[in-house]
């Protein structure tokens, strides 16, 4: 081979070389800053509660939250969040009374709550379908509150039917 040659080869070696570099070092510090971020993953649906000692079903709203990050995640509290144009309402969500354990929680790596609103007792449904007149449900969110930062969810469309017939049947009870 010519000098010319080996000096070309040499010159692209040492670029592939530092290309490598620079995407190992991007790499790492993508990785270092991902691992720092809480990740949740959450669902909100309508759900059928059975009582194998009573025989009975409850409906109830159930909210899951799980810690999909490598690090512990206090959950201070839920809400819920709709909007109308500019027009914002937020509702904090009491978990005193739910088929829960109570808020804050601090869940570890894997870890999941399930929270549990039963539709009569308290008047859940009820208060939740006169608070969202006005409102399209469907942009109804729920707010997870941690220590670090908010998250907010979609709900699932079973809880939407849910306050859609019990908001129409208030409105008839109104008519009547």
């Amino acid at each position: 081979m010519e000098t010319s040659t080996v000096d070309i080869w040499n010159a692209i070696g040492t670029w592939i070389s530092g290309l490598g570099t620079i995407g190992a070092v991007i790499t790492s510090l993508w990785l270092a800053n991902n691992n720092n971020k809480i990740k949740l993953k959450i669902k909100v649906n309508s759900s059928i509660l059975i009582d194998t000692f009573t025989k009975e079903k409850q409906e109830v709203c159930h909210i899951e939250i799980v810690n999909i990050c490598t690090r512990n995640v206090k959950i201070n509290a839920i809400g819920w969040e709709i909007k109308r144009g500019k027009i914002k309402q937020n509702f904090y969500q009491k978990t005193d009374g739910s088929l829960s354990s109570k808020l804050p929680l601090t869940l570890n790596e894997g870890e999941d709550i399930s929270i549990a609103l039963d539709f009569k007792h308290g008047d859940w449904l009820k208060l939740m379908a006169k608070h969202l007149k006005g409102y399209d449900i469907k942009d109804l969110k729920l707010i997870v509150v941690t220590n670090i930062e908010n998250f907010k969810c979609n709900i699932d469309n079973s809880l939407i039917e849910a306050l859609k017939q019990e908001r129409k049947r208030l409105a008839d009870m109104e008519n009547n």
